[in-house]
């Protein structure tokens, strides 16, 4: 006589709310969300310097990074965008030499700044 074990908790029935996991699933659901656009009387929210910065970096935007960074006494000092790390830090990982070269030389930010134990070289080396 052979006898067929299962682990705890499996069985062949189908009818259940858990997903391929195992694990409860609330956001599968059978009805599909309308995505028709409902307009509100709400003015658009307007970008901080922080989130403008730091688009520009990634776009590489030189004029737009000199703009926000004449805008922010806060940034010009080397502060921290709200994503993280610095701007000249940001400027360094994404590769954008001009960025990297207008923060070092005209707004003489620190390059010796450590922040969790890195310097801006070594996210440049790493990017």
């Amino acid at each position: 006589m052979v006898s067929m074990y299962r682990p705890a908790g499996y069985d062949d029935s189908d009818d259940d709310d858990l997903d391929e996991f195992g694990y409860f699933c609330s956001s599968y659901t059978d009805t599909k969300k309308s995505n028709a656009f409902i307009q509100t009387n709400q003015a658009p929210v307007e970008e901080d310097h922080d989130t403008r910065l730091y688009n520009a970096i990634l776009d590489g935007d030189l004029e737009e990074t000199k703009r926000v960074m004449k805008q922010s006494e806060y940034l010009r000092t080397g502060g921290e965008l709200h994503h993280g790390w610095p701007a000249l830090f940001y400027a360094c990982y994404e590769a954008k030499p001009a960025i990297v070269q207008y923060l070092v030389q005209e707004e003489q930010i620190d390059v010796n700044r450590e922040y969790n134990l890195q310097t801006a070289l070594m996210i440049a080396c790493g990017a």
